[in-house]
């Protein structure tokens, strides 16, 4: 696991590879409730919290290969910084429920990274406000996403995963591994997922 941390650093890097593709969005303005592009989410386990936020879905295209990577992003702050993101290669998959797979990132190749289109993997941060420099690093090992695209072009649904990770201080992961559970109900809105900038 602590070979996939710094590994992790390395995909991060390779996101820049990728640009957003136009999407044929629908006007939004009619939808009733304040409930559009948030998310409502528990985390259990080593760590327990309860939070709410933004989410956003996107599909990005490599400049140099054309391949194709679907994303949905999850982001909160309520005194730390909280983000998660599910990933998969080619396009939006359509209405159903999805396997979440174990996020092996030493099986990925650095010169050409895309999932398998079947896969969804996900990971997440969290950052504390009150140390900056302190960050919980998470990486999926199983679980499920359910997703509806309405004629809005609103990203309904809701998941569940497993993770495991380890805090870190930018510069060496703990020893201690952590693990954790995440359930989450979601409104995500079509537009740019933020990944992270570990180099900050």
């Amino acid at each position: 696991m602590k070979i996939k941390i710094w590994q992790y650093v390395g995909v991060i890097a390779l996101l820049v590879a990728f640009v957003a593709c136009d999407r044929d969005d629908d006007d939004i303005d009619d939808i009733p409730g304040d409930e559009i592009g948030r998310f409502e989410a528990t985390i259990t386990g080593d760590v327990t919290a309860e939070f709410e936020g933004v989410a956003v879905f996107a599909q990005y295209q490599h400049i140099e290969t054309d391949e194709l990577f679907f994303t949905v992003g999850f982001g909160a702050n309520n005194g730390q910084t909280i983000n998660i993101w599910f990933v998969r290669g080619g396009e939006f998959p359509g209405n159903d429920t999805y396997a979440v797979h174990s996020f092996d990132v030493e099986e990925m190749e650095d010169d050409l990274w895309f999932f398998d289109v079947d896969n969804f993997v996900s990971f997440i941060l969290i950052q504390h406000q009150q140390n900056a420099g302190e960050l919980e690093v998470y990486f999926s090992e199983s679980g499920t996403i359910t997703l509806q695209l309405t004629e809005q072009n609103i990203l309904t649904g809701d998941f569940s995963i497993d993770a495991t990770g380890y805090r870190m201080d930018m510069t060496e992961p703990s020893e201690e591994e952590l693990n954790i559970s995440i359930s989450a109900s979601f409104n995500a809105v079509a537009g740019e997922v933020q990944f992270p900038n570990l180099g900050e």
